[in-house]
């Protein structure tokens, strides 16, 4: 493993990828050229290794510079978080805690992803970057913990809910689970009450690269400009696709984990920085589908 650091040790790398294999940061590899990036996965990547091993982290920081962290790594399931909480806490928290360190000691810049899985109003309003954030469930808490210790004028943190097809463990996310239950002909069930700002993972990618590029620093949420239901969008994209579709509308309060209802984010910041209009739902939906036409999924 060092050995290969070492041979890359005279190379000045731009930008290091965390999680470069999962969703968001598979789209960062095609944004940024090969020559100005660094990428660190478990597997079929730059360097291949288990980011919670922080004595090894941090070594490469010492042989290598960069400009800017993305850190796409997370634990994401939230059932699997409710299983496995210690695992939960080394990525999700540990992590950019220790990435928020690092930053400091080796003058780079940390552009962390987060979530939109925070909020729990009792009525629908949108949630601005000033809003108050709690810990729903183990996903939330982990990734609350890690918003808490690396909140500082230096860093970049995206709010944000995004969705995509991915080569690997298709069914992980929720347009690919969508899109197999749709093609499966099985039955799923959807929340009729959970609202979202749910953005493509291209889309998601563009505008937080545009951020880094103005060297944008704080909260910003990424998502569209609309909303929906999780339901409502999975309609949305069955119609898309032009694919009959089955399910059960149940409430949130129906899960066995507690989650919120009302997720949807106003994006008026990140449009105002970036002089823009986010896409809408329909734009995302539209996107997706062009994905699996394109790819014959």
């Amino acid at each position: 493993m060092l050995k290969n650091i070492l041979q890359l040790k005279k190379t000045n790398f731009r930008f290091l990828i965390l999680g470069s294999e999962g969703l968001l940061g598979t789209e960062f590899k095609k944004l940024i050229k090969k020559k100005y990036r660094l990428c660190i996965s478990r597997k079929y990547s730059d360097v291949n290794m288990d980011l919670t091993n922080f004595k090894l982290l941090k070594k490469i920081f010492t042989l290598l510079k960069f400009d800017y962290v993305i850190n796409c790594a997370a634990m994401t399931s939230i059932s699997e978080c409710e299983k496995k909480i210690h695992k939960a806490n080394l990525i999700n928290y540990f992590l950019p805690k220790k990435l928020d360190i690092y930053s400091k000691k080796y003058n780079f810049k940390l552009v962390h992803i987060s979530t939109d899985h925070f909020f729990r109003r009792k009525s629908f309003k949108l949630n601005t970057e000033r809003s108050k954030i709690f810990a729903l469930n183990n996903y939330s808490l982990t990734k609350l913990k890690a918003e808490r210790s690396i909140l500082n004028k230096n860093n970049l943190i995206i709010t944000t809910n995004f969705t995509g097809f991915k080569k690997r463990n298709f069914t992980s996310t929720f347009v690919g689970w969508l899109y197999s239950s749709i093609k499966k002909k099985k039955k799923i069930k959807l929340f009729h009450d959970m609202y979202v700002s749910t953005i493509d993972v291209s889309t998601c990618s563009k505008i937080v690269k545009k951020l880094i590029d103005l060297n944008a620093s704080g909260v910003f949420n990424v998502g569209t400009s609309d909303y929906v239901s999780k339901k409502e969008f999975a309609i949305m994209f069955s119609k898309k696709l032009k694919k009959p579709f089955f399910f059960n509308s149940i409430s949130v309060n129906e899960s066995a984990i507690n989650r919120g209802k009302y997720l949807a984010l106003d994006v008026s910041k990140v449009q105002k920085k970036l002089g823009i209009k986010m896409i809408t739902i329909k734009k995302t939906i539209n996107n997706l589908a062009r994905i699996s036409f394109k790819n014959k999924l």
